[in-house]
């Protein structure tokens, strides 16, 4: 069964989604801009030489700051696809579909809303997440 989460359950759950990834993870927004505590926990990730892609969509060049800090860690690859306007977090256990950009400003400043999905709970509507998130990807 899926979970709504408001402005402060998605943040504490995609910290949570990115922290438990094992296998894949999959960001897609089509803002990025990241903070500190997320840059920390997919650097860790990225130790793990885990599946990380992070898909946006809104601008075709990223911000010198977090496009240097993405060149660090070349394991994590970046695609652009021009039409993004979904937000979705995956990885191989959970998803987030929400309102809310992996924009800074949108993390602090915004009242976003979003739904969590455990694979666990609801393996019917996890696997369709999936197969949409194979698609964009």
């Amino acid at each position: 069964m899926a979970e709504f989460l408001d402005t402060q359950g998605v943040s504490y759950y995609l910290k949570k989604l990115i922290d438990n990834s094992n296998d894949k993870l999959y960001l897609i927004s089509p803002y990025l801009q990241l903070n500190n505590q997320l840059k920390l926990s997919l650097e860790d990730r990225h130790k793990f030489s885990i599946d990380i892609i992070m898909i946006y969509g809104k601008v075709s060049e990223i911000n010198p700051i977090d496009s240097e800090w993405l060149d660090s860690l070349p394991g994590i690859k970046l695609m652009f696809l021009k039409d993004l306007h979904a937000k979705c977090y995956f990885n191989e256990k959970e998803a987030i579909i929400t309102s809310m950009n992996l924009y800074m400003f949108s993390q602090q400043n915004n009242v976003e809303m979003g739904i969590y999905v455990s694979r666990e709970k609801d393996e019917r509507l996890y696997e369709q997440i999936a197969k949409e998130v194979d698609r964009i990807k």
